[in-house]
């Protein structure tokens, strides 16, 4: 689960990095290929609109996370 606002662009994600909270950490995260069928944004989500409602979005990762 991930904020939509941060997947809006489908075509510039293509692998996330699971378990880390730091953008400066990213050699020691777990990472996974993904395409752009993989992300799935909240229908009512609108980037236009000036509140932040339905901001949320889902990825589909390939296999089981310990």
């Amino acid at each position: 689960m991930t904020a939509a606002h941060c997947v809006e662009d489908k075509s510039t994600v293509n692998v996330i990095v699971l378990g880390l909270n730091k953008i400066s950490e990213l050699s020691s995260g777990e990472k996974y290929t993904i395409s752009e069928s993989d992300i799935h944004v909240h229908p009512d989500y609108d980037k236009s609109s000036p509140y932040i409602y339905y901001d949320i979005a889902l990825i589909k990762i390939s296999k089981w996370l310990r």
